[in-house]
This record gives structure tokens, C-alpha cells and sequence, in this order.
């Protein structure tokens, strides 16, 4: 595994720049921490990043998330978010899932829990990163906690450690 895991590496980045539901150049490559989102272009403070598109994107709730299968859940729960209010998942399917935390993060929510804007001039190249604490929690949803536990565990088990890793700051502070 590490030998593929090396051998991905070598590969030379292929620069594709889409926009789809990013509302500027963008592209995934290799980040600090996996795969990331950069942006291809100099983007303005309060600048529209990424919106919510019915074509690359799933809007689910309590009740609709129960239409569908588990084996459809548990390839889609690891790529979006959850709404701060707890009632609403965005399934990303567009790139945006790769879209690495960042504390401080340079974009911030839009109007609504539909888009994301540039908290500060980001310059082309940079990294895209949300703050991820701004998002609901899965383990505190009632509704979405028990199908991520089952489906999709590392859902979860992300958020604790990135919990204990919050704590662990705020104590060393």
C-alpha cells in the first residue's frame, strides 16, 4: 500500500480547471492532507466561491435522506456537510467534497447555508479551506448520527478526533 501510495505521488498533476457549482477556476490536487481544493485564480474578499447547484449537488433531510439505499449512503455520507441548524445535509459530488479544514478557513458561509464566500482575499494557487467547526456536528444529529455509525463510520469518528484535537489546543492555550 505505501508503494501505490508513493507511486500516486509521482504521478505529475493534471491541471483541469472546471467551475460547476465553484463559482471560480478551480482544481483538486494533492494537499497537505489528501486531496485539496486550489484556486486558479485571484479571488476578492466576499467573492461568491461555491453555491448549492441541483445538478452536482443531493439536498437531504430527515425524511428524504430515508429514500435512499444504504449502499448509496454509505458512498455519499463522507461528502458533504451538515448545516449548522442540524436540518439539512449537502451531499458535494463536484469537487467541493475535497475541500480541506482550515482554522482560520478563507471562505465562510454566503447567504444561507447554500453558499460559500472568500473570507479574505485568497491569492491563485492557494488552498480553499472552511473552518469545518462551522458546520453541524453529524454525532450531535439525531437523525443522521445512527446511519453515519453504520454506514459510514469514519464520518464520526473524524469529528472526534477532530474534537479531541480542538480540546487539546484550548487546554495547551
Amino acid at each position: 500500500m505505501k508503494l501505490l501510495t508513493s507511486l500516486l505521488r509521482l504521478q505529475p498533476t493534471i491541471k483541469t480547471l472546471r467551475r460547476s457549482k465553484f463559482m471560480v477556476a478551480f482544481e483538486n490536487r494533492e494537499a497537505e492532507y489528501g486531496t485539496g481544493v486550489f484556486t486558479c485564480q485571484r479571488v476578492a474578499k466576499g467573492e461568491e466561491v461555491w453555491r448549492f447547484d441541483q445538478e452536482n449537488c443531493i439536498r437531504l433531510n430527515e425524511s428524504s435522506i430515508k429514500l435512499l439505499s444504504d449502499d448509496k449512503l454509505a458512498d455519499i455520507l463522507y461528502k458533504g456537510f451538515l448545516n449548522p441548524p442540524m436540518d439539512k445535509f449537502i451531499v458535494l459530488e463536484d469537487g467541493a467534497e475535497f475541500t480541506n479544514h482550515g482554522s482560520p478557513g478563507n471562505i465562510t458561509w454566503g447567504a444561507g447555508d447554500e453558499s460559500w464566500v472568500a473570507a479574505k482575499d485568497i491569492q491563485e494557487g492557494e488552498e480553499i479551506l472552511f473552518d469545518y467547526t462551522k458546520f453541524g456536528y453529524n454525532s450531535e444529529c439525531a437523525w443522521l448520527r445512527p446511519l453515519c455509525e453504520r454506514l459510514c463510520p469514519r464520518a464520526v469518528e473524524f469529528e472526534y478526533a477532530r474534537r479531541r484535537e480542538e480540546l487539546q489546543q484550548q487546554q495547551g492555550s
